[in-house]
This record gives structure tokens, C-alpha cells and sequence, in this order.
């Protein structure tokens, strides 16, 4: 009786032991898995699920994972079924290791899709696991619709200025697939382009008119809308009068020449990040198409030679399909 008493109590602790290290394994195999030092995630931090693109604007993918050295990325039209890889590059690493955490980007256009909805899916590679691996998020491309018009909302034309205030710009344009600023200069007809931004499912386009430096006298804000051929559809302007305030920049007080870096290859934010890290103004990028997949989202060419020293703004050039 002793003896067995002794083989049941061996059974029951044998039974608790078991049951622990089921439960630990259950947790190490679930969502949150430890890969190494690390928890494995994957973040799609833009798109935002359902945001809205018009036909001929550029999605722009921002990926966040830890634990995994690499990620694939697919869109997929939703109607026909059809996929396409978009090559994704890693822009910022948190450690040495392929396991850190990592910041992704990648540059999917619209330009010779047809308006419908399509789903991206990022998926975690390189790392055998039963926690999810991949995530999913809708967009939809819809075509411009109405007849092309542009609404200043700001500034009021006839506004004065003095020399060295920043003019906040918006517009209101309906019928486009985007929106280019240009600052007029009627004394000499001049003109110099001037950076938009557009939130995506909105019709608004705003800029920032940088007045430092420009002599008294009379300017034009122009507003052009784009078709997704980028031919102008309509533009709208308003004018404005410098009356006077800091004077003109000298050359000592103008912008300090730096050497531009060799951004080709790179994708559209890389370049962007290292010509401002460089400390150069950048023009609104142009884009280009090309049969070459691998050149899809890359710059293929930049407007001032690399290794120029200058204080010009630069203008990249990146292909799309």
C-alpha cells in the first residue's frame, strides 16, 4: 500500500509539472513570441486601414517590426484578384542585429491603376513562428470627379507683406489628381515652385510662401491642377504685395553651400531624408515611368550632380510603372 501510495503522489507532481510547462509553451507560442531579446511585432503605421488615394498620387508604406529581418509586401486589386510585389527598404535600424526593431518604406503609385480598392499585405520573414507574421490594410483609389476647379481659401488677394513673413497657403481643388504651387514674381516674371502638401481622402493642398530676402514689389501665388498625365487641367492665383520689412538677404546671410550626396538608387524617402540631412531645399519630386521593376520607387536621377557643392534646391527624378 506504501509503495503505491508513493507511485500516486509521483503521478499527481509528475502531472502539475507537465501542465506548467504546457502553459509556458503555450505563451512562448502566441501572440507577443520572444525570437532571441526580442518580441516579435509588425506595425503597418501608414496607409491607415481604408484611407483614400486619387488615381496618380503615390501610397506611401510605413512599416514597423521587431524580430524579423525582412518583410515582403504585396497590393493586391481587390476585384481582379491580381498581385504585385513593392519593394520595401529598411530606413531606420534600432541595433546591430537582423532581429531589431526596424522602420520600412516603400512607394506604391497609383498612376495606371484603375480606381477600385486594393489590399496590402506586409508579412514577417525569416523567422519560423506560429505568431502572426502578417498584416493587412485596404485602400482605395478613386478617380477625381466633377469638373476640374481650384478655391483659394488662403490668403485674400490684395494681402500686404512685409519682407521676411511666412504666408500660410491653402487651396481647394476638386476634379485633379494634384496640386503644384508657384510664386510669380510680376517684376520680373520669374517663377519658383513652392512645396505641397495633401492629406490623402482630402480635396485640401496648403504650402508655406517663404517671403526672406525678396525685394519690394508684387507677387502671384499660383495654384495649377494636375491630371494624372500631368498636363495642367485648371489654376487659379491670387496676388500679393511686399511692402517692405527685413531687407534683402546679402551673400554672407544666404544659404551656405554643402555638398550634395549620390541619392540614386535610393528610395523616395531615403533621398528625401539624406538632402535634408544634407542641409538642401528640395524641389517636389518628379516621377518617371519605366518597364524596369527594380527601378519602381527608386530615384533614378537627382538635378545637381553628386559631390556639386551648391545651395540650389534639388529636383530627384523616381521611377514608377
Amino acid at each position: 500500500m506504501a509503495s503505491t501510495r508513493r507511485f500516486e503522489k509521483f503521478v499527481i507532481v509528475f502531472a502539475i509539472v507537465m501542465l506548467t510547462v504546457a502553459g509556458i509553451c503555450g505563451v512562448s507560442h502566441g501572440t507577443g513570441q520572444i525570437v532571441g531579446t526580442y518580441t516579435l511585432s509588425l506595425d503597418v503605421i501608414t496607409p491607415k486601414d481604408n484611407a483614400a488615394f486619387k488615381l496618380g498620387e503615390n501610397v506611401p508604406l510605413i512599416v514597423k517590426t521587431v524580430g524579423f529581418p525582412g518583410i515582403k509586401v504585396t497590393a493586391k486589386d481587390a476585384a481582379t484578384g491580381r498581385e504585385e510585389e513593392v519593394t520595401a527598404s529598411v530606413v531606420k535600424s534600432e541595433g546591430a542585429g537582423t532581429l531589431a526593431p526596424k522602420t520600412w518604406n516603400a512607394i506604391w503609385p497609383t498612376a495606371g491603376k484603375k480606381p477600385g480598392t486594393y489590399l496590402f499585405t506586409v508579412r514577417g520573414l525569416g523567422v519560423n513562428t506560429a505568431a502572426p507574421s502578417a498584416k493587412t490594410v485596404t485602400v482605395n483609389v478613386t478617380q477625381p470627379s466633377g469638373p476640374a476647379k481650384i478655391t483659394f481659401k488662403e490668403p485674400a488677394g490684395g494681402r500686404q507683406v512685409k519682407a521676411g513673413e511666412d504666408v500660410y497657403v491653402s487651396v481647394e481643388a476638386s476634379g485633379v489628381n494634384k496640386v503644384e504651387f508657384y510664386i510669380k514674381n510680376l517684376q520680373t516674371g520669374a517663377e519658383k515652385i513652392s512645396s505641397a502638401l495633401h492629406g490623402s481622402a482630402s480635396d485640401d493642398y496648403t504650402t508655406t510662401w517663404l517671403t526672406a530676402g525678396l525685394q519690394k514689389g508684387n507677387y502671384q501665388i499660383i495654384a495649377r491642377g494636375l491630371g494624372a498625365d500631368g498636363k495642367v487641367m485648371t489654376e487659379s492665383s491670387v496676388t500679393m504685395t511686399i511692402t517692405g520689412g527685413a531687407p534683402p538677404l546679402t551673400s554672407q546671410a544666404a544659404a551656405k553651400p554643402v555638398v550634395v550626396p549620390n541619392v540614386v538608387g535610393m528610395s523616395e524617402y531615403q533621398a528625401v531624408v539624406a538632402l535634408d540631412k544634407a542641409g538642401l531645399k528640395i524641389n517636389p519630386a518628379k516621377y518617371v515611368s519605366t518597364s524596369k521593376q527594380a527601378y519602381w520607387g527608386k530615384v533614378v536621377e537627382q538635378s545637381i550632380k553628386a559631390g556639386t557643392q551648391t545651395a540650389d534646391p534639388v529636383t530627384i527624378t523616381v521611377g514608377q510603372k
